[in-house]
């Protein structure tokens, strides 16, 4: 909303730039009385009462001072959207990574609850033990001191959840602790990881991969909302310098007229003018004026040359902004495109890791409950589990969040592309494979 308000004064602000080239129209009006000797001294050609209204018009024929502030502001204008935008990236990769480490906290959440219940099944298992004679007292109290670690660790994900769902309802502006519903998502639902069936052929081929992340850092240095910003600012600067060069010869030339309409009251007779020893002719009480002037300094104590010098160095300066700026934006995408490839090649070596560590759980369990393997090697083999399925949580979430990073380093969010807009991305991405020689490149 603010960034909103302050475009719509920008819009105005414009708006009050381009008004100095159009014409200006001014009215004005009073009266006036002067003293009774002064009235008679006159012949009544001053009277004691006078209106007057007048009309004046004035236009700039030419002012390169005036249409620069108007080209300028355009450009501060389209710098004022740019950031807009910029800000609603931001909003929505907040909104979608805080979604992100709500999904993950719920998940670390369950997982807790999960291994709590495991560890009250060994317990049960435990005691079944004691009773027939084949586990001492201090096995039960090791697994009654491992339910209570269990329940602390399941207190801490709820606090933790609670934090990032309380930072998200922040984030969409709600009330800070409203509950709200999200929909459980399995690690193995594949709607999760139907989004990764795009990616796979460029980040399985390393050379396809590279050419991918050719083509979104072009597309980045296209889209990026904050050297929008910058090539906004430069062209203002542009402008301005423009304007300093000029204005060492450039005159400005205006346009005016005027016209007057004088109602006259006495108090005292006006004298005849043909009874007066000189002729007397009356002024028409409607007057009028028009002319056009040009002016130029000639001298301003060397304020025009230190503006254009000043203008000039801004203006390098923006410049050498700009290419720092594109630098950070490249070196933002490609990063995070690594990135998102490790994570994307992790969710399935941490999901094998998973699985393995579930077989061996149920391997070690049984031992266990034949009296072959100790309570220790059961424990280990629990948290080996439990270590497993987190790390297959996180690497899911991990992904996910480096394809929101993704789609914030490139300057849109594909999420919300158009259809129109898509296909056009697909087939400027098949051309860039098409002419960086990979003919059979994977089609988006």
């Amino acid at each position: 909303a603010g960034a909103d308000l302050t475009v719509a004064g920008g819009r105005q602000a414009v708006r009050a730039a381009l008004a100095a080239l159009r014409p200006q129209i001014t009215a004005s009006g009073g009266v006036e009385s002067i003293d009774r000797d002064r009235a008679e001294s006159s012949f009544g050609l001053q009277p004691v009462w006078t209106s007057a209204g007048s009309v004046g018009v004035s236009h700039l024929l030419y002012s390169d001072g005036a249409r620069a502030r108007a080209t300028i502001e355009r450009h501060v204008q389209t710098s004022r959207e740019q950031a807009r935008e910029e800000l609603r990236l931001d909003v929505a990769h907040g909104a979608a990574v805080g979604y992100l480490d709500v999904l993950r906290a719920r998940t670390f959440e369950r997982i807790q609850r999960e291994n709590l219940t495991l560890t009250r099944s060994n317990l049960e298992l435990a005691q079944s033990r004691r009773r027939i004679g084949v586990a001492r007292a201090s096995e039960v109290i090791r697994w009654e001191n491992q339910i209570a670690i269990n329940r602390r660790d399941v207190i801490e994900a709820g606090a933790a959840r609670s934090v990032a769902e309380i930072a998200l309802n922040r984030l969409l502006h709600r009330p800070l602790e409203e509950p709200f519903a999200t929909a459980e998502v399995d690690l193995d639902d594949p709607a999760l990881l139907a989004n990764t069936a795009t990616v796979d052929a460029y980040i399985d081929n390393p050379f396809a991969f590279a050419i991918f992340r050719d083509f979104m850092t072009a597309e980045a240095l296209e889209q990026s909302p904050e050297l929008r910003q910058l090539d906004a600012a430069i062209a203002a600067g542009e402008r301005t310098a423009l304007a300093a060069r000029r204005a060492l010869w450039a005159p400005t030339v205006a346009a005016g007229g005027d016209l007057t309409a004088l109602q006259t009251a006495g108090g005292l007779d006006a004298a005849d003018p043909a009874d007066l020893p000189f002729p007397i002719t009356r002024p028409n009480p409607l007057n009028w004026s028009v002319g056009v002037s040009a002016s130029l300094p000639l001298f301003t104590g060397g304020a025009r040359r230190a503006e254009r010098t000043r203008a000039a160095e801004e203006l390098d300066e923006l410049r050498l902004t700009r290419r720092a700026v594109a630098e950070r934006v490249e070196q933002r995408l490609r990063s995070v495109l690594h990135r998102a490839g490790a994570s994307y090649a992790g969710i399935d070596l941490a999901a094998d890791a998973a699985d393995a560590a579930r077989r061996n759980l149920a391997l070690i369990t049984d031992a266990y409950e034949q009296g072959v393997l100790s309570i220790l090697d059961l424990i280990d083999a629990q948290n080996a589990a439990l270590v497993a399925e987190r790390s297959a949580a996180t690497a899911v979430y991990d992904y996910l969040i480096d394809l929101m990073d993704t789609h914030r380093a490139s300057g849109r969010f594909g999420l919300f592309m158009e259809p129109a807009g898509l296909a056009a991305f697909a087939d400027r991405l098949r051309a860039f494979f098409r002419d960086a020689g990979y003919e059979t490149g994977p089609r988006p």
